[in-house]
């Protein structure tokens, strides 16, 4: 371990980036980039050493020192001699030193698979998985205080302190937005995006186009078909088949493009450990419409406007009543963007180090 002239080793496990378009890719990225450039300013100067697939080293320039991830780190690492902390970013990583003498962060996102219909063995699988990490970790972190309350309920966290250190915001102002292909060009469209999966709700979206003439777009990664197609169908079964477009994966600029030119926000999600995507909408002054599920109403705050009910009619009632209170109050726009402010890589990364410092047990300067 390196602790000459107050230097100490610390290593964080970003493999998650080895799958582009996802939350956990974004969360790495910027997690990894703002903890670089803040210790690279610090008066106390940690070591870092990334931990990431070799294809998005490119992403890290600043960084001098990388170890590759390989499939057999899985079950050896004999790298984790040389470091003082380990930071695991996620709960489900299969890359975790549970032998190592240094100290363990474990970041831990969602408790989704509770919520998922999974079978009791998987269920009962994950559990004994995420349990050990925390046993080993001496260290905890949840990226909401939903999150923190559900862990504390469904595991044992002994005597450890549970840390609470929300996402930043990922939208860059020097990204310029492009359109993407198949966008309708008249009436406005409400956006929505995430992993087409079962939890996120999408298949009640199509209920927001009653009794107006808007379309719904929606965007993300395809893991069941099935579930693509119950949306498809719940469009039809409303009339409103012809004004849905699901476009799959877009990249950041048409994200960007969408998010600012959309009328409306939706992500009625019943599954959410944060919720990115709320908070980028949020950026653009949008109104947002979420399910008052997990997460979603302690990020969206009263900035946002909740699904109390999630049939048809009642989603209906809540959006067409919630855009015309958003249109009608001009300060609304300054609120949200507000709420979106407080969320920052910049602070997240900030209260890392300072974690970082706790654990190691470093002297405050």
């Amino acid at each position: 371990m390196s602790k000459q002239k107050n230097i100490y080793s610390i290593g964080l496990e970003l493999e998650r980036m080895k799958y582009p378009n996802t939350g956990l890719f974004h969360f790495c990225s910027q997690l990894g980039q703002h903890i670089l450039t803040i210790n690279n300013k610090n008066s106390f100067n940690y070591q870092l050493t990334f931990f990431i697939p070799k294809t998005i080293q490119e992403l890290f320039l600043q960084l001098s020192s990388f170890i590759e991830v390989k499939w057999y780190n899985k079950f050896y690492m004999p790298f984790n001699s040389k470091f003082d902390l380990w930071h695991c970013t996620n709960q489900f990583s299969e890359y975790f030193p549970f032998k190592t003498k240094a100290k363990i962060i474990l970041t831990i996102h969602d408790l989704n698979f509770l919520h998922e219909n999974k079978p009791t063995l998987k269920v009962l699988k994950y559990k004994k998985s995420l349990q050990q990490k925390l046993n080993r970790a001496d260290a905890i972190v949840t990226i909401s205080e939903y999150v923190k309350e559900e862990l504390i309920q469904n595991l044992d966290v002994k005597d450890k302190k549970v840390a609470v250190i929300y996402n930043g915001c990922n939208i860059n102002s020097s990204v310029i937005g492009t359109k993407p292909n198949n966008i309708p060009s008249n009436n406005g469209f409400v956006f929505s995006i995430g992993t087409i999966v079962e939890k996120k709700n999408f298949h009640l979206l199509p209920a927001l186009l009653k009794d107006n003439q808007l379309h719904l777009i929606i965007a993300g990664i395809c893991q069941s078909e099935a579930y693509q197609q119950s949306i498809i169908e719940a469009a039809k079964s409303l009339g409103v088949a012809e004004r849905v477009t699901i476009l799959g994966t877009v990249t950041e600029a048409e994200k960007y493009w969408l998010l600012e030119n959309c009328t409306a926000f939706a992500f009625p999600s019943y599954a959410e450990g944060f919720g990115l995507p709320v908070v980028e909408a949020m950026h653009f002054g949008k109104p947002i419409f979420l399910s008052q599920f997990t997460s979603l109403p302690e990020i969206g705050s009263d900035c946002a406007y909740y699904f109390n009910e999630l049939d048809a009619q009642s989603m209906s009632n809540t959006f067409n009543e919630g855009l015309k209170d958003f249109n009608a109050k001009p300060q609304k726009v300054v609120l949200v963007k507000e709420r979106a402010a407080f969320f920052t890589w910049e602070k997240a990364a900030s209260e890392y180090l300072k974690l970082y410092e706790t654990i190691l047990k470093i002297p405050s300067k």
